[in-house]
């Protein structure tokens, strides 16, 4: 078997969208509505959240890789400015959710993650466990405002910014699109970029903030916003929508988190308790899903240049079965070689990756064998 390679690039099942670059304005460009990628929502998302996907990290950048893999899978995710950028991780994910990559990857690398709408907000454990309830109280402090101005906080929109954008183009932004004002300046810095799925403008504005560990405090008359440390959240309810495939075995949940209050109304699981807790029971719900692995629907999307074998190995391994090579197959499977696959079958990867090699192959329920082909 040959190991895997640092620059072999993930292979996905289910229908996946490379997309070169999550943002394409200018350098200079501010913050723009609208999106560079068609994020999942609604009926899609629930469809697709249970699709097996699998993926091959070796030696990258943690924030690059989740850009990338977020736009592969178009379900949006936002890095806390906070975390390294130059932290890099060597995973496998084999027959995994969306979900389930996601919480692993930061789990494995000492961060937190929340779910926001329908983006996923990865950051310190603490923020990202707090993060939800301190929104909930945000917008419950604007429920006593003038409607047409609460609409402004609660209006849904999708933004994005290019890399190297300043906190005061975004500020700005806000500013000028729904008529904030930041009585306080927000801490100057320089983002990387960025593109968000629909929104309220009260988790825009959280999401923005509390890189800095701030949240903020709207004023009387609903424009004014003055800036405060993030608070130490102790305890809250947060609610989560239970997919109809999701079996959960809540009796077991109740026994392993005791000092949480679980409440289970339709579709909609309603948990109380220390927000650190809530946050466990969340990764312990991802971390129960089982990934619908129907072999006929798989797809892979490939870019990479690698070697022969190394792309026959882990195409053999993520599709379960053992390769068996006949003879030796060596100087063809050395080779290094470049591939530009979407959305491909199994039989046109192995086409292709086999193309002018001399070499066929012979694909079975539990096994892949290559074997050279007499002229």
């Amino acid at each position: 078997m040959f190991k895997l390679i640092p620059n072999l690039c993930s292979f996905a099942s289910g229908c996946i969208a490379i997309v070169a670059c999550i943002s394409c304005a200018p350098a200079n460009a501010q913050v723009t509505v609208g999106s560079a990628v068609d994020w999942q929502s609604g009926k899609v998302l629930i469809q697709n959240r249970l699709l097996p996907v699998s993926a091959s990290w070796a030696d990258s950048p943690l924030r690059r890789q989740l850009n990338q893999f977020a736009a592969e899978r178009r379900r949006a995710i936002f890095i806390d400015r906070r975390v390294d950028p130059t932290m890099k991780q060597t995973f496998q994910f084999l027959e995994k959710t969306t979900e389930q990559i996601v919480w692993k990857t930061a789990e494995e690398n000492g961060l937190g993650v929340a779910q926001i709408g329908n983006l996923l907000y990865i950051g310190p454990k603490e923020s990202a466990a707090s993060l939800p309830v301190v929104i909930q109280k945000v917008r419950k402090s604007l429920s006593k405002i003038d409607r047409a101005i609460r609409n402004r906080w609660t209006a849904k929109s999708e933004i994005r910014w290019p890399d190297a954008t300043t906190t005061i183009q975004i500020s700005d932004w806000f500013e000028q699109s729904h008529g904030i004002t930041f009585v306080d300046k927000v801490p100057l810095d320089v983002w990387p970029e960025a593109d968000w799925p629909k929104l309220s403008t009260i988790e825009q504005v959280s999401l923005f903030l509390v890189g800095f560990d701030l949240t903020l405090d709207v004023e009387s008359d609903g424009v004014s916003t003055k800036l405060k440390p993030f608070p130490e959240v102790d305890s809250g309810t947060i609610k989560f929508s239970l997919p109809r495939e999701v079996s959960l075995d809540l009796e077991s949940a109740a026994r392993n988190f005791k000092d949480l209050k679980i409440k289970r109304a339709g579709k909609t699981l309603a948990v109380s308790g220390p927000v650190a807790s809530i946050s466990n029971f969340q990764s312990w719900m991802v971390s129960q899903q089982t990934a619908n692995s129907d072999r006929t629907e798989r797809t892979f999307t490939l870019n990479s240049t690698a070697r022969r074998g190394d792309i026959l190995a882990t195409v053999a391994q993520q599709t379960g079965r053992k390769l068996v090579l006949d003879g030796d197959l060596s100087l063809a499977l050395e080779d290094r070689i470049k591939l530009q696959l979407k959305n491909a079958r199994l039989e046109q990867l192995l086409n292709e990756c086999l193309a002018g090699s001399g070499l066929g192959y012979e694909l079975g329920e539990k096994m892949l064998r290559i074997f050279e082909v007499n002229n």
